[in-house]
């Protein structure tokens, strides 16, 4: 029967390898230096944090074009009580408001519009209105959309056994 220490030690061997070195960094991202004993640096959890703010902008932009990568912030890491570092992902304040259509009947516009395409609408008649110079008529409806979780999905699968994503209760 093989021993979990025993396993371990071949890990570690091979992680000290060129080969092992570069298999790492390409799976994780992160550059695996054996002499040091030590967990995640904060370089490489904001690095996982800037890999997860990518796909979250790459899955949001095949919904939302005005979506910026810059409307997705990066909070400061934060370590809970348990010890696991924490690090939240955000929309700058205002960057998901949208004016409506007919802004003198619906003046409050949409005030997040990643959460509007989420949980998609059903509205009981279109609406008529400018939009980029053009004169348009709104969609009466349409369906949520999963790309909040499938940007969550596709992040803990790049980056299984070092990080986990998960998203929060409004976006369920």
């Amino acid at each position: 029967m093989l021993q979990e220490s025993y396993l371990m030690e071949l890990v570690k061997q091979y992680a000290a390898t060129p080969q092992g070195k570069k298999q790492i960094k390409n799976v994780y991202g992160i550059d695996y230096d054996p002499n040091k004993d030590r967990g995640i640096s904060q370089a490489d959890i904001l690095a996982y944090a800037e890999r997860m703010r990518m796909i979250l902008w790459q899955h949001i932009n095949k919904h939302i074009k005005s979506v910026s990568l810059d409307d997705i912030l990066v909070e400061t890491p934060i370590e809970d009580s348990t010890g696991i570092t924490l690090v939240s992902l955000s929309f700058r304040p205002g960057s998901m408001f949208r004016a409506s259509l007919a802004p003198r009947k619906y003046p409050d516009g949409v005030p997040n519009i990643v959460l509007h395409f989420t949980r998609g609408w059903s509205a009981r008649g279109g609406l008529r209105g400018e939009w980029h110079g053009e004169k348009v008529w709104s969609r009466r409806s349409r369906s949520g959309s999963s790309f909040m979780q499938d940007a969550v999905a596709e992040f803990n699968a790049v980056a299984k056994g070092v990080a986990t994503a998960e998203i929060s209760s409004a976006y369920k």
